[in-house]
């Protein structure tokens, strides 16, 4: 279903009307005027620390600055509002050098030497998933943020049952099978992938295919290429698919290297042969910010939270307080180190302590919270986020400073989802959805 999109500005300021049983951890909070607020701790308590890392150095280092941002704006939100049950957060920054054995590392210097709560970011599926595999010894709760393997939840949560690993973001299925409902509305054919030589590339085909497949005939996924993290020169890959006659792309490129990627298809004159061009991360603000003008309007993206979507009083005060900040509008891995620390703050309300872990655990299982992006639920099973995200084509509108989505298409998380365990099943195809209710974006 398709969806217009609308100015943040004029987001309607309704009463946001609370899921039942919904956790108020992010409802409690002022967000537009949260340096106004009183602090209301009573006696002085420990603080809550949080050891966050992400990439900080090197040509993908502005997704490490996101997290940050998002980190420090839920800080001094929760924090100016009585912290999490009276504890102040205090937070700590480490370079994950996009590396698992740094990561690792800097996994256990949270835990064991600087005495973390708990620890949250990273941005590679293979560095999340060394340190989940490192949980059952450090026995603290990490929240993967920007890490999209579905493998942390199928198979380390799972299958290995490895109790303390959670997300606070969307995985692989909202690129790949969110990114299938869409290609199957768009009329190409002949499909060829671009993506990042590493799981987040091959696992996305991989599924995208399984998905799109389902949905007509003479679909034909007529070859795919691998780019090396790090490359600036992207004409041979580019070459490459060009030689295989696409009608359209599909990509699993992201950051300044899916900038570059889409400026130099767009001077080989690729747009002029192609029907259209999907990126699951083409949404993200670095993205619609270093393309500008040359981001092709047959281009469609998505992300994992759009700054428009939902139309709550929470996501409004969210962007406002964000932009007020920064000067920017939020990326996506802002928001979703800003709901990693909302969740551990309702979990641990709900549990009613800061110090049992196993208890925390055991109330995030199955907990749903207010976030900007929307309710999240923590499916209790594998410790998925679930929550809905547009997908949407670029449109250049005088009104903002970069690009923006519209035609949105918007299905519920169900849709596009692997079932739940034990089988994992991908999803159905049409005809065979599953009868849920459909809640449409109002203005």
């Amino acid at each position: 279903m398709k969806q217009k999109n609308k100015n943040p500005k004029n987001i309607e300021r309704r009463k946001f009307i609370k899921t039942a049983g919904i956790a108020g951890a992010g409802a409690a909070l002022a967000l537009s005027g949260a340096g106004k607020i009183r602090k209301v701790y009573g006696k002085a308590k420990r603080p809550i620390k949080v050891g966050m890392q992400s990439i900080l150095s090197g040509p993908l280092a502005g997704y490490g600055e996101f997290q940050v941002r998002g980190c420090e704006l839920a800080k001094e939100h929760i924090n100016a509002s009585g912290g999490i049950l009276g504890h102040p957060i205090e937070m700590k920054y480490r370079d994950s050098e996009l590396n698992p054995a740094v990561g690792v590392k800097n996994a256990r210097y949270f835990i064991q030497d600087w005495g973390a709560d708990f620890i949250t970011g990273t941005d590679s599926s293979p560095l999340a998933k060394a340190i989940g595999e490192v949980l059952p010894e450090l026995k603290k709760i990490f929240i993967a943020t920007h890490s999209a393997t579905h493998d942390l939840h199928e198979v380390l949560v799972y299958k290995k049952k490895i109790k303390y690993l959670f997300r606070s973001e969307q995985s692989f299925y909202q690129d790949s099978y969110g990114g299938a409902l869409v290609a199957a509305k768009l009329g190409a054919k002949r499909w060829f992938m671009i993506g990042p030589d590493e799981e987040y590339g091959y696992k996305n085909w991989e599924m995208f295919k399984a998905f799109l497949g389902k949905f007509g005939k003479d679909i034909k996924f007529v070859g795919q290429t691998w780019v090396p993290y790090g490359t600036t020169d992207f004409t041979p890959y580019l070459s490459k698919a060009m030689s295989a006659d696409p009608d359209a792309i599909f990509s699993t490129e992201w950051g300044g290297e899916l900038v570059s990627c889409i400026k130099q298809a767009k001077m080989m004159g690729m747009f002029k042969k192609i029907k259209a061009w999907l990126t699951g991360m083409g949404a993200g603000m670095d993205v619609l910010e270093g393309l500008g003008r040359d981001y092709p309007e047959k281009c469609w993206g998505s992300c994992r939270y759009w700054f428009q979507y939902p139309n709550t009083k929470m996501n409004y005060e969210f962007v406002k307080a964000f932009v007020e900040r920064f000067g920017h509008y939020p990326h996506y891995s802002s928001e979703g180190n800003y709901s990693a620390l909302l969740m551990y703050k309702a979990a641990c309300e709900k549990a009613g302590t800061v110090d049992d872990v196993d208890k925390i655990v055991a109330a995030m299982e199955g907990l749903a919270f207010e976030s900007p992006a929307g309710v999240r639920w923590i499916r209790p099973e594998d410790h998925a986020c679930a929550y809905s995200v547009p997908w949407g084509r670029i449109m250049h509108d005088p009104k903002y400073p970069m690009p923006v989505l519209t035609d949105w298409v918007i299905k519920p998380w169900p849709y596009y989802w692997n079932s739940p365990p034990p089988d994992y099943a991908t999803p159905p195809g049409p005809g065979e959805l599953p009868k849920i209710p459909y809640v449409p974006y109002k203005k």
